[in-house]
């Protein structure tokens, strides 16, 4: 007695040879498609430094940035959230989360003058928030706005000063 009736359909007579080519053939057509899409998913995704390079905003490393805060004269802005600031932050940063930006801005506006040297850090070099909070402060016209990459993760890891 036989449990599985034999077919004899179409896709019981697809070879492995068969199926590499369909799928090599939805795989160029993916690529055409994607090349000429307005929305096009790049191929390589950029690191953080080079999206920075790109839209001219510097990118600091924890040295270069340990040595501003040593200075003084730089502001720091956390663009994490309000919870994340509470919970530690760079000492002497004040919160101003990108995803709340229309709500903490005109509370912060009168402490950063345009021409205030501003250092902008969210968690660490994988969080877009400060590129984003970056961004919003640039259209607003501020004209010395960084970057730390390594975010608060690397500052802390590094037991430099936090609150």
């Amino acid at each position: 007695m036989e449990l599985m009736p034999k077919s004899s359909g179409w896709l019981h007579r697809i070879n492995v040879s068969e199926i590499i080519f369909i799928a090599s053939i939805g795989v160029l057509l993916g690529i055409i498609f994607n090349l000429f899409w307005i929305n096009r998913v790049p191929f390589l995704t950029p690191s953080k430094a080079e999206l920075y390079a790109l839209k001219n905003i510097p990118s600091l490393s924890l040295e270069e940035t340990k040595s501003l805060h040593d200075k003084g004269e730089t502001l720091f802005l956390d663009a994490r959230s309000a919870n994340d600031y509470e919970i530690g932050h760079i000492k002497g940063a004040l919160s101003l989360p990108v995803n709340h930006f229309e709500l903490y801005y005109p509370k912060l506006k009168d402490k950063l003058p345009k021409d205030t040297d501003i250092m902008v850090y969210c968690e660490g070099e994988e969080c877009g928030a400060s590129l984003h909070l970056s961004e919003e402060l640039i259209r607003l016209q501020y004209t010395n706005v960084k970057v730390f990459l390594g975010g608060w993760v690397e500052w802390n890891k590094a037991g430099f000063p936090s609150e």
